[in-house]
């Protein structure tokens, strides 16, 4: 190796580290920045590679490991006033005429796709299967009749906001969705994204344990702990659906977003609403009176008109999912107190129960109301728009 091709601050027997700070493909956060023992051997400006080992100024024993990844440079200057996104896309290129790029974005992709399965990818399987696990073989089963399932405690502690049965079914849809989750992060193309990586983190994993408890505590009755639970579980979901929408790619396609966002929005939509009930259940155990009872339900049904009215505010067709969700909890609720249980008759007055039912109709009418239009524009503008470009 040449002085020419060693980085400034890199020379024979020199410990300091170079003033060019490299990048590389990191196992856990995607891209991380080079140690500066590393040496380079450029081939081309801007962009190089290891050393070899014969002409490295490193130690010999040092860790061979040390010497892989994908590295490039993150200085802003690379020469020819392009910038640092555009050469980078025109160096990896020209190094694999196979290869073709969109943008930066795209050739970090491919990178990235290079990478190992993380910690990370590991623990969203396991926490997934644990999850699925503890509910349907506590939670549905009821472990063949040694525990109350969640609908026979459900039965039996109904309040005004409880959902109707059917609506319940959703839980089919979002485990249906996490598992393609799980299954997509697993490969090449996705484990290494930044929505995966730094979005998702170990937010997944908190709400997966997060949910396992509930589930247990939920089951014994126990409702001040499995409320906490739930608690914990949302707070884990909206910090995770917001760290995704920072970490998002410029250019994400629909494809990505189904299997790697979508999940986590219809998620966090229908524990929003099992918290609501979960707070008005605890109410009830705690032996309020009807009235406070009767506030708790207000209180619950208008977080959850905020929530909806927050996402639909969002300025991205993305965030119609939540909204919906509530429509869906909305019209549930109405429909659970056409008929209402034993319980709920004997605790509460006639007008009390019309009048929230008429509230939750109202609701998802109000709601939809928004809903609809925007999702009708949308689809127009997508399928019914025509584009004109300029050659």
């Amino acid at each position: 190796m040449t002085d020419q091709d060693t980085p400034a601050g890199s020379g024979s027997g020199s410990s300091t580290e170079p003033k060019t700070p490299y990048h590389r493909l990191d196992e856990e956060e995607g891209i991380g920045l080079v140690s500066g023992k590393k040496l380079f051997s450029p081939t081309t400006p801007g962009f190089g590679h290891l050393a070899d080992a014969e002409n490295s100024s490193c130690d010999d024993d040092e860790d061979d490991s040390d010497h892989e990844g994908v590295f490039f440079l993150r200085s802003g200057s690379m020469g020819g006033g392009d910038s640092t996104d555009d050469m980078l896309v025109d160096i990896i290129g020209a190094g694999n005429n196979d290869n073709t790029y969109d943008g930066a974005d795209d050739m970090r992709h491919h990178i990235m796709a290079t990478s190992r399965l993380s910690l990370r990818n590991g623990l969203n399987l396991l926490a997934f299967g644990a999850n699925v696990f503890i509910h349907y073989g506590i939670g549905v089963w009821g472990l063949n009749g040694i525990l109350p399932t969640i609908s026979e405690v459900t039965d039996t502690h109904r309040t005004l906001i409880t959902p109707v049965d059917w609506t319940h079914w959703i839980w089919a849809v979002i485990y249906a969705l996490e598992f393609v989750f799980v299954v997509a992060q697993l490969f090449p193309s996705y484990r290494s994204r930044p929505v995966v990586l730094q979005g998702v983190g170990y937010f997944f994993v908190y709400s997966c344990l997060a949910q396992i408890a509930w589930t247990m505590f939920f089951s014994f009755c126990m409702f001040l702990i499995s409320f906490i639970c739930q608690a914990t579980n949302l707070a884990s979901l909206c910090f995770l659906i917001i760290s995704q929408f920072l970490s998002q790619s410029r250019n994400e396609g629909r494809l990505e977003y189904f299997l790697l966002r979508f999940p986590f929005s219809l998620h966090i939509g229908w524990v929003f609403v099992e918290t609501a009930v979960n707070f008005s259940i605890l109410s009830q155990h705690m032996g309020l009176s009807e009235g406070e009872q009767l506030c708790a339900v207000i209180v619950s049904l208008g977080l959850l008109l905020m929530v909806g009215s927050l996402f639909l505010g969002a300025n991205t067709s993305k965030g119609l999912v939540v909204p919906a969700v509530m429509i869906w909890a909305f019209v549930g609720i109405s429909v659970a107190l056409n008929r209402p249980s034993v319980q709920i008759k004997d605790e509460f007055d006639g007008t009390i129960i019309a009048g929230v039912r008429a509230a939750s109709l109202s609701f998802s009418i109000v709601i939809a109301a928004v809903l609809v239009p925007r999702l009708a524009f949308i689809i127009f503008k997508e399928y019914f728009t025509i584009r004109i470009s300029e050659h």
